[in-house]
């Protein structure tokens, strides 16, 4: 599994503010940090988020929950393409 990094969400968020505007800057960097580690969750050695799917929905929930970045429903969206093609789903 190939999982997005805080350097990627936060280059996704910054190539949607070039494209389509909107409110820049992120709220909470630390907490953008906490969402893009979701995904990758375990406790005693067991994934707490066992597919493509779920992992994506972790990260989506997590980022849009506290509205982490300023134009976060966008950056959501594209979050979750990236994810889907970094694993080559089609």
């Amino acid at each position: 599994m190939r999982y997005l990094s805080l350097a990627e969400v936060l280059e996704l968020h910054r190539r949607l503010l070039a494209t389509s505007g909107g409110a820049q800057g992120v709220r909470d960097l630390g907490a953008v940090e906490s969402a893009v580690s979701g995904p990758h969750a375990a406790f005693a050695g067991e994934e707490l988020y066992l597919d493509l799917v779920a992992k994506a929905a972790a990260l989506c929930y997590s980022l849009v929950r506290n509205q982490r970045l300023n134009s976060f429903e966008r950056d959501e969206d594209q979050a979750l393409c990236e994810l889907r093609d970094a694993n080559f789903v089609p």
